[in-house]
């Protein structure tokens, strides 16, 4: 890792670790400190001027986020706008869920972005690459995922209820226009994470180990959400590792 670092001010520190740095800028913040200081794709940073430290050309490779997309229904006017938990509704409809709060359908999209420097200056923005909905299967997934609220939203218990539905309905519109107001109604949901992934020690695949330890490099740890952990276990954990 580089010796110095910058300030708001301007001005220049050193800072001397004498055991382990642990970085924790998340998932925006850590994959660019590391570029930074020389640690990621050789080639990328020798041409940006920056000395590589290690060859770690996953670095800001992978960049998972979730993808948003709104539908519903309109419903008559209602008291409430939940069901109280002990409704009677709840037994005489099922919930095939894996128990209470658990999702009933889980989508998950194929293409991780990336994020690149744009120059050796370390106060520079870096480039963020999605690549969200750039794999036939997001969009797929999306379709598929709207016939399946359309079925839902038609079953008896929301008889009395529900008048119609609301977003790209998948029975009035062509793939081709569904396909566009899927593209037109996505956005993130800001849950960015693993833009330095974990991966087994002995993997050629990741930027850090199961300890959160650069790989390649000793004394500098990830601790933060870009690793791909969740992060309160994830903190938890590292607590262990620090106070080995």
């Amino acid at each position: 890792m580089s010796s110095r670092a910058d300030i708001e001010s301007g001005a220049r520190r050193t800072l001397t670790v004498s055991k382990e740095l642990i970085v924790s800028a998340g998932v925006i913040g850590s994959p660019q400190i590391l570029l930074n200081s020389g640690i990621g794709n050789k080639a990328e940073l020798t041409a940006l001027g920056i000395p590589s430290v290690q060859d770690s050309p996953n670095v800001g490779q992978g960049k998972m986020e979730h993808v948003s997309l709104i539908t519903g229904v309109t419903t008559v006017p209602l008291n409430k706008t939940m069901l109280p938990a002990k409704s009677p509704l709840f037994k005489k409809y099922k919930d095939p869920s894996s128990g209470p709060g658990s999702p009933h359908i889980e989508r998950s999209l194929d293409i991780g972005g990336t994020l690149k420097l744009r120059s050796n200056n370390s106060f520079d923005k870096p480039h963020i690459y999605y690549n969200l909905l750039s794999h036939p299967y997001d969009i797929a997934a999306h379709k598929e995922a709207l016939r399946s609220l359309k079925r839902y939203y038609s079953g008896p218990a929301w008889d009395g209820f529900a008048t119609g539905f609301k977003g790209p309905d998948p029975d009035a519109l062509s793939n081709e226009a569904l396909e566009k107001a899927i593209r037109d109604g996505a956005f993130t949901s800001l849950h960015p994470v693993g833009s330095v992934q974990m991966s087994p020690r002995n993997s050629k695949r990741g930027v850090v180990d199961p300890d959160m330890r650069v790989k390649g490099l000793s004394g500098l740890r990830i601790v933060d959400a870009s690793v791909f952990a969740p992060v309160y276990i994830l903190a938890e954990r590292a607590v262990d590792f620090i106070r080995e």
